[in-house]
C-alpha cells in the first residue's frame, strides 16, 4: 500500500469534502440509523444517516404529487425509500422474482418493479415501517442490497448473453466473484437490517479470495476499501465482445472477456471510463475507458483490487466531482496509474488481444442460443414493470414466472430476458401477457427514456414528475429528427432530469436533455463501440411541434468546443 501522501497522487492541499467525516464518523456505515427506524416523529432518516442508508442500497425521496398538499397542511412530506438490490450480472430465478412481485405489490406505494441500467431492480415507495422487513425479504429470496450506492463498488455488470452460452456462464461467474471479492466487510448491514445474521454469500467467497498484503488499506475491518470507503462510487463490467450492451465506456473498471478454443482464456482490462457530466461546469467530462492489458484468469481478482485500491489512495477526497477514477487518471497519467496496479497485484500486464464490438442494444424477440434454449427479450418501457390498461405486463411476468423453468436476466438497457426456455415450453411462454404488452408499446421498441433517481426535478419544472411528461418524448421528438440512420439505429435515450446529468446522456446514440423548462437538447452520440459526442439538437420548447436545432460540439476530454454552424447537424447525424 502507498502512502496517502505519495507525491505521484499530486493530489491538492485542500481539506476533505465533508463526506470524507460522515464516512469517518459513521463506525462503518452503522451510524444511528437504528435510532432513526423506530423514531415515530418522522417518516426520514436524520443528519448523516441520510446520507449513510446510500451505502445499504437506498435513497430517501418523497411524493411530489402531494409535495405542496402536505407542506399547505403543516405536515412532513410523505417520505418513503427507494431500495435498488445487488444482483451481480442481472440473473435472477422465477421463485426470487414471485418473492419480489408479492412485496412491491403488497408493500410499495407504487406496486411497480423498476428494472435499472445497473441490470438490477428497484423497489420505490418503501415507508418506514415496510423497510426493515423488506431487507429480510430480500434476505429470505438469497438477495441483499448492499452496496448498491454510495461510495463502494456498485452492482457488477456482466453482458446479458443468450447466445453464447457456455461463455457467458463462465463471465457471469467472475462477475459475482468480483463482486463479493470487492463487497464492504462491515457488519452493519446484517446488524441493522437482519438482526445480526451473516449474508451467505460473503462467507462463500471470504476464504476463497484472500488479499495481497500490497492492497489492503491497513484497517482490519475493510481491509480493501479502507475505514473512509472510496473517494466516489465505482462501477466495474464484464464485458464479453461483440455485444458492448454494458458500455465499458460508461464504467471504472472493466474486464473484456477473451475467447480461445471455444473457453475463457481471460480479459483485456479497461479502466477509466464513465459519462456523467455537470451542465455548465467544464471541469467535468465525460470520457471512454483506457486499455491497461490482458490478464489471465488467476490475475482477475488481484488486478481488481489492486485497481480499486489505487483508486481508494490517489482518488482526490476534497473535491467530489473530481474524485472519479478517469479524474484521477488524468492527474497521475495513465502510464504512473498503470504501473502502480502492476505493483499492487504482483504482475504486469500482456499486450492487449484482439477484441472487436459491433453492437450495443439488446436484441428484442426471440433468440436460440448455441444450446438449443431459446430466449425471449422483452422491451421494457422506462425499465417500468406494472400492470397498464390493455398491458397487463407485470401479471404477465408473473404467470411466466410460475411456470419458468430457466431464469430471467435483466439487462443494462433496462429490459428483460426470459432465458433458457426449453423448446416445448417456447409456444406457451410466448402467449403470456407480458410479451404481447411488450410487443404492443406505443413507441420505437429500439428507444427508452431513462431518468435518474432523484428526489426532485431541476427548478423551474412545471411537471410534478418529469418522467410522466416525458415518457413518450421518444415518439414525440422522432418527426423533428432529419430522416437519417439516427431513426433506423438500435438505441437508448436518457432524459436526465437532474443538473449533475445521472442518467448519462452521453452513453445512448441519442439522448434528450431536459435541461431546464423551454430547453430539451438532443444529443445524437454513441456508436456501436464507444460514446461519443457529435451534436447538440435544441428544442425551444417541449410543445412546439416544429423544431430549432443548432450544434455544440463536445468532443470527449477537458475541453469543449465551440458551437458549430447549424448546417454541420446533418452530416452528423448521418454518419451514425
Amino acid at each position: 500500500m502507498s502512502h496517502p501522501s505519495d507525491p505521484r497522487a499530486k493530489l491538492p492541499d485542500a481539506p476533505p469534502a465533508d463526506n470524507e467525516r460522515l464516512k469517518g464518523e459513521s463506525h462503518y456505515l452503522e451510524g444511528s440509523i437504528s435510532n432513526d427506524l423506530v423514531d415515530g416523529l418522522s417518516g426520514g432518516f436524520r443528519g448523516d444517516n441520510f446520507q449513510l442508508i446510500r451505502f445499504h442500497g437506498m435513497y430517501e425521496q418523497d411524493d411530489r404529487d402531494i409535495r405542496a398538499e402536505r407542506v399547505a397542511q403543516k405536515l412532513e412530506p410523505l417520505k418513503n425509500v427507494m431500495l435498488r438490490c445487488r444482483l451481480p450480472g442481472g440473473i435472477i430465478q422465477p421463485k426470487q422474482w414471485l418473492g419480489i412481485d408479492q412485496f412491491a405489490g403488497a408493500q410499495t406505494l407504487y406496486g411497480s418493479i423498476r428494472l435499472t441500467n445497473r441490470q438490477t431492480f428497484q423497489f420505490h415507495g418503501v415507508l418506514k415501517d415496510h423497510i426493515k422487513p423488506m431487507h429480510q425479504w430480500l434476505n429470505e429470496l438469497g438477495l441483499d442490497s448492499i452496496a448498491t450506492a454510495g461510495d463502494v463498488n456498485r452492482n457488477v455488470l456482466c453482458t446479458s448473453n443468450p447466445v453464447e452460452s457456455s461463455l457467458h456462464r463462465e463471465a457471469y461467474e467472475w462477475a459475482k466473484k468480483i463482486s463479493e471479492h470487492l463487497l464492504p466487510k462491515t457488519l452493519a448491514y446484517a446488524e441493522i437490517w437482519l438482526d445480526g445474521e451473516k449474508l451467505h454469500s460473503t462467507e462463500q467467497f471470504a476464504e476463497a479470495a484472500p488479499l495481497k498484503e500490497s492492497v489492503k488499506s491497513g484497517d482490519a475491518t475493510e481491509p480493501v476499501l479502507g475505514k473512509n470507503y472510496l473517494p466516489r462510487k465505482f462501477k466495474t463490467t464484464v464485458v464479453i465482445p461483440p455485444h458492448n450492451d454494458v458500455d465499458l465506456h460508461a464504467n471504472d473498471l472493466n474486464f473484456v472477456a477473451i475467447e480461445e478454443h471455444g473457453r475463457l482464456a481471460g480479459f483485456n482490462v479497461l479502466v477509466g471510463g464513465g459519462l456523467s457530466m455537470e451542465h455548465g461546469n467544464h471541469a467535468t467530462y465525460p470520457n471512454t475507458a483506457r486499455e491497461f492489458g490482458f490478464i489471465g484468469l488467476d490475475k482477475v481478482l488481484d488486478c481488481a483490487a489492486a485497481v480499486v485500491s489505487v483508486q481508494r489512495d490517489w482518488g482526490d477526497r476534497s473535491n467530489r466531482k473530481a474524485a472519479k477514477t478517469r479524474y484521477t487518471l488524468e492527474r497521475v497519467g495513465t502510464k504512473t496509474f498503470i504501473e502502480e496496479v502492476e505493483n499492487r497485484m504482483g504482475a504486469e500486464f500482456q499486450p492487449i488481444r484482439p477484441y472487436q464490438f459491433t453492437s450495443r442494444g439488446d436484441r428484442i424477440g426471440w433468440v436460440q442460443g448455441e444450446d438449443g434454449r431459446w430466449h425471449l427479450t422483452l422491451f421494457i418501457e422506462n425499465g417500468r414493470i406494472l400492470d397498464y390498461p390493455g398491458r397487463a405486463l407485470k401479471t404477465g411476468m408473473r404467470e411466466i414466472a410460475q411456470v419458468h423453468q430457466g431464469d430471467f436476466r435483466l439487462t443494462a438497457n433496462q429490459n428483460l430476458i426470459v432465458a433458457n426456455v426449453p423448446e416445448a415450453q417456447k409456444a406457451k411462454s410466448s402467449k403470456s401477457p407480458a410479451p404481447t404488452a411488450s410487443s404492443a408499446m406505443p413507441f420505437p421498441r429500439n428507444v427508452k427514456t431513462r431518468w435518474p433517481a432523484c428526489p426532485t426535478p431541476p427548478a423551474p419544472w412545471p411537471w410534478p414528475k418529469p418522467s410522466a411528461f416525458c415518457r413518450n418524448l421518444p415518439t414525440k421528438s422522432m418527426p423533428c429528427l432529419p430522416n437519417t440512420a439516427l431513426q433506423k439505429n438500435t438505441s437508448c435515450c436518457a432524459s436526465p432530469a437532474a443538473p449533475t446529468a445521472a442518467a448519462a446522456p452521453c452513453w445512448p446514440k441519442s439522448a434528450w436533455w431536459a435541461k431546464r423548462w423551454g430547453v430539451t437538447t438532443c444529443t445524437p452520440a454513441a456508436t456501436a463501440k464507444a460514446p461519443a459526442f457529435r451534436a447538440c439538437f435544441k428544442k425551444t420548447s417541449p410543445k412546439q411541434k416544429s423544431c430549432r436545432f443548432s450544434t455544440a460540439g463536445l468532443p470527449i476530454g477537458r475541453h469543449t468546443a465551440k458551437p458549430a454552424k447549424a448546417s454541420a447537424i446533418f452530416p452528423c447525424a448521418q454518419a451514425l
